[in-house]
């Protein structure tokens, strides 16, 4: 499950998930958000779906106007 934010919280620890924001730094593509593996940013969704990978949230996020941050567990393989 993806989950997109508007606003960006405070980290917590948490090494099921990877959470990422959006720079302000006028970045485009990967270089515009940024990538935080073992945290939860937790609180702000505005909407939430099944994704297939972290890439698919991160790109969710990036072409959403309203999402500041996004957030997926980790796909751990046996």
């Amino acid at each position: 499950v993806c989950f997109l934010k508007d606003r960006v919280n405070s980290s917590q620890r948490n090494d099921a998930m990877v959470t990422g924001y959006k720079r302000d730094d006028g970045g485009d593509g990967d270089s515009g958000l940024t990538e935080e593996r073992g945290y939860d940013r937790r609180g702000n969704d505005y909407t939430s779906f099944r994704s297939r990978s972290v890439g698919d949230c991160k790109g969710a996020c990036r072409k959403d106007g309203r999402c500041r941050e996004k957030q997926a567990p980790v796909r751990r393989t046996p």
